[in-house]
């Protein structure tokens, strides 16, 4: 590609993103810069609405390479929700702060997630049911929110690491992952709320780093029935045996204890 096409391709692109928002009604003054139109996006009433993810593409490619999110600190609820022709790895950029509820539900052929060490928030439904996700899922201990149901339904993810600083896995946030095989929790964690990975029928290896017991608030928190091996750190075999839920399946034999972290 010749620069004279690719400045001619920018100047489209930018032209339609004009477009696009003068037509919910914000004038976009001919002077402006590209980098300035995030601050003419968020005069729109509701931050862009369903249009935003429109205006963060270059219209007519929908690959997560085209996705202009400079500027943007917060992906607004429903932002592109439901765009399966959204493909490939997505990498945000460092001034993501918070993806807001089922942000991205539904975008089934997104296959990798990167997240910034700026992001805090992850919403509710942010990425549930995005099928096409595939290999280790790693959230950084930056993020101190991950709602409920924020990964439900990611039935590719075969591992996943959580060194987010948050006390709980809440409801739901995993369930429904049924290719995860591996899932190591950092050592803030005590606690697995209702449902957090049931029906994670492929879930063979829990690493615990939690100095103490981490409690199962419900009998639907893991799959109970699976044939799981606990990571855990050195002196806590006994408490675990002896804990509510991990004993039922110690003592049904579903339960190996390993001392290793």
């Amino acid at each position: 590609m010749s620069i004279a096409s690719e400045i001619t391709r920018l100047q489209n692109a930018k032209a339609d993103i004009k477009t696009s928002i003068e037509a919910k009604g914000v004038t976009v003054p001919a002077s402006a810069k590209i980098d300035t139109y995030d601050t003419y996006i968020d005069s729109i009433s509701g931050g862009g609405g369903d249009d935003f993810g429109q205006l963060c593409l270059n219209i007519g490619t929908y690959s997560t390479s085209n996705l202009n999110l400079t500027g943007v600190t917060e992906i607004p609820s429903y932002a592109f929700a439901g765009k399966k022709v959204l493909t490939g790895a997505l990498t945000f950029p460092s001034n993501i702060e918070s993806i807001s509820n089922n942000a991205f539900d539904s975008c089934s052929n997104i296959t990798s997630l990167t997240i910034p060490s700026t992001l805090t928030y992850i919403g509710a439904s942010a990425f549930s049911n995005c099928t096409g996700l595939i290999g280790t899922l790693t959230i950084p201990n930056t993020v101190t929110t991950i709602a409920q149901n924020s990964f439900y339904g990611c039935s590719g993810l075969t591992g996943l690491v959580v060194n987010a600083p948050v006390n709980y896995i809440l409801n739901s946030v995993f369930q429904r992952c049924t290719s995860l095989t591996s899932v190591r929790l950092g050592s803030t964690i005590r606690a697995i709320a209702n449902n957090s990975f049931a029906s994670c029928t492929a879930l063979s290896n829990l690493y615990l780093e939690y100095n103490g017991v981490v409690s199962l608030d419900y009998n639907t928190s893991i799959p109970m029935t699976n044939n799981i091996t606990i990571h855990i750190p050195t002196g806590l075999t006994a408490s675990y045996q002896s804990a509510n839920r991990w004993s039922t399946m110690y003592n049904n034999g579903y339960l190996t204890i390993l001392e290793d972290l």
